[in-house]
């Protein structure tokens, strides 16, 4: 008598990876010196952000961003076998009731979270919608990443994310990044 067997494939996966940042007090005063904080230029709708004049006129940091955070690119790049570039760079910050939409940054490459300034008693990560529902009852799948400050969160360009608002008196700053690879 033959007895049935099952066999579970998996075909499709999508890849995060953390990656915690080496030497974390210097290079969180490094990075956090490139940004023109009190800009009144970079506030919208009350939340810090410096995203548009980036996406305008380039990133004055990105240079130096990318030297400071050189050796976490590399281990990215080495991990998925490609080397990386970014893209596209800009901070945020997030104050007391701040959120930030469901988004995503595009269909090609990776985005990245830097956690620049995150207190895991007061601040929530950025949360994440899968893009199918739940197979057995069709509910949305969320996925929030347990991470801390001076982690970088690296995700597919495509996936959507958001930040719940911002519900404590403490700013919850952020570097967004998008990054190519280069074949």
């Amino acid at each position: 008598m033959k007895i049935s067997s099952i066999e579970t494939l998996h075909p499709f996966y999508i890849p995060f990876f953390v990656i915690n940042i080496a030497e974390w007090g210097r290079k969180k005063k490094n990075l956090m010196s490139l940004v023109q904080w009190h800009d009144p230029r970079f506030l919208k709708d009350g939340c810090f952000t410096d995203y548009h004049h980036n996406s305008r006129n380039g990133c004055s940091y990105k240079i130096e961003f990318e030297r400071i955070l050189s050796e976490e690119l590399q281990i990215f790049s080495e991990h998925i076998g490609s080397s990386v570039f970014i893209k596209d760079i800009w901070a945020q910050r997030y104050s007391n009731k701040e959120f930030m939409n469901a988004h995503r940054h595009g269909s090609v490459g990776f985005s990245a979270v830097l956690y620049a300034d995150f207190d895991e008693q007061e601040h929530e990560p950025t949360n994440f919608i899968a893009p199918f529902n739940n197979f057995i009852d069709d509910t949305t799948l969320y996925f929030s990443p347990n991470v801390s400050e001076g982690m970088i969160l690296f995700f597919p360009s495509v996936m959507i994310h958001y930040a719940n608002p911002n519900s404590s008196t403490k700013p919850r700053t952020i570097f967004s990044m998008n990054i190519r690879t280069r074949n």
